[in-house]
C-alpha cells in the first residue's frame, strides 16, 4: 500500500531545516527582521512494544517577557532557555516554540515561548518526573519556570481539499474546493499522535476509499463525510491543521500553543493523480 506525500510543518514557521540530529529537528525565521521565530521538535523513535502502558497528563511551560534589559539578540535568548532547560531525552516527546521581537539594533525585546512534554515510554513518564522535580521554580530571566499540568486537549481539526497547481516559477498554490472542521478531544498530545496524527498518514493519505472513509467517519461530522469524500476524487492535494488549546490543571483554565500545525498531503503521485479514485 502506497502513501501519499505527506509534508509536516508549523504554520509560521516553512523555513529551512537547520539541524537535525537524533530525532531532533529545529527550524528558524526571521521573515521582517524584527520578528524572529524558533521551532525545536524531538519525536523518539520506538517499537510498538516499548509504548508506554501508563496514562500521563501532557506537561507545559510557557512565559512571555520583555527582556530587552539583558541586552541580547534573540538566538541568544532562545539558546539560554535550553541552557537552563536540560531536556535531552529519547524517551520523551518534546515540543518548543518561541517568538521573539527584537529592536533596530537586533537586540531581543519580547520574548513569549512553549515547551510541551510527552513521555513516549514507561521509562519516559520516570524521566519527566523527575525533570519536574528538578527543574520546577528554576530561573528564566527573572522569573522562575512553571511547569503545569495539562487535562485535557481540545483539537479543531480543520481540512481543505482541492487542487494544487505549479507556477512558472517552480512554485505551487493550493486551490480548494472543499472543507470541513470538527471538534475533537483528547486527554493528552500523545494519545492525539496515536489516535488522529497516525490515522493522516496511516488513513487518509492511502488512497485506499475503505481506509479514507474509515478516517473520515472517525474524525470528522458525520454529515460531512459522504460530500468531502466525494471532492476527493478531483482533488490532489488535503490540507489538515489540527488546532490545539490545553485545558489547565490550575492557573488560567486554558492555553492555546503559540504555533499550529499544517500538515498537507499530495495525492498527485497516484496513476489518478486525485487522493481518491
Amino acid at each position: 500500500m502506497r502513501n501519499s506525500t505527506l509534508s509536516i510543518a508549523l504554520a509560521l514557521l516553512a523555513s529551512p531545516v537547520l539541524a537535525s540530529s537524533s530525532g531532533w529537528v529545529i527550524k528558524d525565521t526571521n521573515p521582517d527582521k524584527s520578528t524572529v521565530f524558533r521551532q525545536i521538535s524531538h519525536k523518539p523513535t520506538i517499537k510498538p512494544e516499548q509504548k508506554r502502558t501508563t496514562d500521563f497528563p501532557t506537561h507545559v511551560i510557557h512565559m512571555s517577557r520583555d527582556i530587552s534589559a539583558y541586552n541580547i539578540g534573540c538566538f541568544e535568548a532562545f539558546d539560554t532557555i535550553f541552557d537552563v532547560i536540560n531536556l535531552d531525552n529519547d524517551e520523551i516527546t518534546f515540543q518548543f516554540g518561541a517568538i521573539c521581537s527584537t529592536s533596530t539594533e537586533q537586540r531581543a525585546q519580547q520574548l513569549s515561548f512553549y515547551i510541551s512534554m510527552d513521555p513516549a515510554t514507561d521509562k519516559g513518564i520516570n524521566d519527566l518526573q523527575q525533570f519536574i522535580t528538578k527543574y520546577s521554580g528554576a530561573d528564566i530571566y527573572g522569573e522562575p519556570m512553571n511547569i503545569e499540568t495539562v487535562k485535557g486537549v481540545v483539537v479543531v481539526l480543520e481540512m481543505n481539499a482541492g487542487i494544487q497547481t505549479e507556477g512558472d516559477e517552480g512554485d505551487s498554490s493550493l486551490h480548494p474546493s472543499a472543507w470541513t472542521d470538527n471538534g475533537l478531544y483528547f486527554n493528552n498530545l500523545y494519545a492525539m499522535d496515536n489516535g488522529l496524527i497516525t490515522d493522516i498518514s496511516g488513513k487518509l493519505g492511502t488512497n485506499n476509499p475503505e481506509l479514507v472513509n474509515s478516517f473520515l467517519s472517525q474524525w470528522t461530522r458525520p454529515e460531512e463525510v459522504s460530500s468531502f469524500a466525494e471532492s476527493l476524487f478531483s482533488s490532489n492535494y488535503i490540507q489538515i491543521e489540527p488546532k490545539t488549546v490545553f485545558l489547565m490543571d490550575s492557573g488560567a483554565s486554558v492555553y492555546k500553543p503559540l504555533f499550529s500545525y499544517n500538515i498537507v498531503l499530495d495525492c498527485r503521485e497516484y496513476p489518478s493523480g486525485m487522493c481518491l479514485g
